[in-house]
């Protein structure tokens, strides 16, 4: 049994946080923007067909354009870039060479589509250029941390989608590839993922990628299990299971007793797909526009700020009078964590006692030290058994330990319903004939080509 005291909400409107209590709304906890830039190397391997007769290239154009059409029917504030490497020409704001921004990262619109579909009518050596050989990928890792910074915003998902079928681009300049190791550090730093889409059956992520790549928050393993890529359908599948952010809903301490805290992670393992919000546009120029709210004084005419700003509540026939910091501390009665109350057995969780899907809880050996250890003794007492996690043949893990947090109605939630036991009435022979006329009069002829 444990109580729960945390805020969950990941919103830019800071009204809307104030009016958030508990857990909060799922819907709220998948609204953060995904920044999302496609590094394509555009060298001269890449144009050459595979065995299947396909080039890499033009496949990595195509499922660019499926996902920029798919973020723009489910999330309308997403951004996405499109960067080429290995080019002659360069147009980059860190002006290095061999890299080309086609597509600043941007929200995806119609025009973005039509130059995506145009670029496979375009003579690509003629217009852009193959830089072949060794490449400065730290160049391109600061090229995309650049486009980032140059986009704040608060909690969005920041990811780097890189396809290529040379495993080893710095080749043998051991400079080249120790400042790429540099770079890629301080992207994971940044919070910036690196998900690699390698091209061809040959490709080998240890010679290169190994330590270039993020390992993501739900894989504990440490190690990055990647699938190498031969056809535009498999292309198409990997690119599809990446193309929502999976990350923890946020870091919780698990509170066993006073001075005793593990660190975890809640994992949300059900989410219902819901309708987008309408996005408002400005008539003139379609872009997006920002609603701002402005309080004014009703005397006297001029704006008013939060601390002129009181709020009160009718108590006694009186006002009771309170400040905005005074709200915001009454609704916070505790630190932000989850308290271990006590321990009942599975059979006390009745199925009609769950309210909602539940959360997943997993520990968090970045926040705590020791935490998995502690937190794995910890349910295998409970489970009276030794539960470890295992691994499918290929490499996913299949048995994560970890805990579901079920969310429990309050007492006034649960109400004695008295149903009554009368015997059911059964329709007369007479009564059923009559039922089948009126369905029967009510059908006609169909005609797929009459809609």
């Amino acid at each position: 049994i444990t109580r729960g005291v945390m805020s969950w909400r990941h919103d830019d409107n800071e009204e809307d946080q104030e009016e958030e209590e508990g857990f909060g709304d799922d819907a709220s906890l998948f609204s953060r923007k995904d920044f999302l830039i496609f590094v394509v190397d555009a060298r001269t391997p890449m144009f050459t067909p595979t065995a299947c007769g396909e080039l890499p290239f033009a496949n990595v154009l195509l499922v660019a354009r499926k996902l920029t059409i798919a973020k723009i029917r489910a999330q309308e504030s997403d951004q996405i870039a499109i960067v080429f490497f290995g080019t002659r020409e360069k147009s980059n704001l860190n002006d290095f060479p061999g890299i080309y921004v086609f597509q600043d990262l941007d929200v995806p619109d119609a025009e973005s589509i039509k130059q995506l579909e145009g670029l496979g009518d375009v003579d690509f050596s003629a217009r852009y250029g193959h830089a072949d050989g060794p490449v400065a990928f730290h160049h391109v890792l600061w090229v995309c941390s650049t486009m980032f910074s140059n986009r704040p915003t608060k909690d969005a998902h920041q990811r780097i989608f890189l396809f290529t079928n040379d495993d080893n681009p710095t080749g043998d300049d051991r400079s080249l590839r120790s400042q790429a190791l540099a770079k890629a550090e301080d992207l994971k730093t940044l919070d910036i993922d690196v998900d690699l889409y390698p091209l061809g059956s040959t490709f080998n992520t240890h010679t290169f990628f190994e330590d270039i790549l993020t390992v993501s928050e739900e894989d504990d393993t440490g190690r990055n299990v990647i699938q190498r890529i031969e056809t535009l359908e498999e292309l198409a599948e990997s690119v599809r299971r990446k193309e929502f952010k999976k990350r923890s809903l946020g870091k919780v301490p698990l509170i066993m007793a006073e001075g005793i805290e593990l660190g975890t992670r809640l994992y949300n393992t059900l989410q219902e797909a819901k309708k987008p919000s309408p996005l408002w546009l400005d008539a003139k120029t379609n872009q997006p526009v920002k609603c701002k709210t402005l309080w004014v004084c009703a005397d006297t005419g001029t704006l008013l700020s939060d601390a002129q700003m009181k709020y009160w509540y009718e108590y006694g026939g009186s006002r009771v009078v309170f400040t905005k910091d005074e709200l915001k501390d009454i609704k916070k009665f505790g630190s932000p964590g989850i308290q271990l109350m006590g321990f009942k057995p599975m059979s006390a969780v009745k199925r009609f006692q769950v309210t909602r899907h539940p959360y997943f809880l997993y520990p968090d050996e970045e926040a705590i030290e020791g935490s998995t250890v502690a937190f794995h003794a910890l349910l295998k007492k409970m489970l009276e058994m030794k539960k470890e996690e295992t691994f499918a043949p290929d490499g996913m893990q299949e048995t994560p330990p970890g805990m579901n947090i079920v969310f429990l109605p309050f007492a006034d939630d649960i109400r004695n319903v008295k149903v009554p036991t009368e015997t059911p009435r059964v329709a007369e022979r007479g009564q059923i004939v009559a039922a089948k006329k009126v369905i029967r009069s009510l059908q006609s002829e169909f005609q797929h080509g009459s809609i």
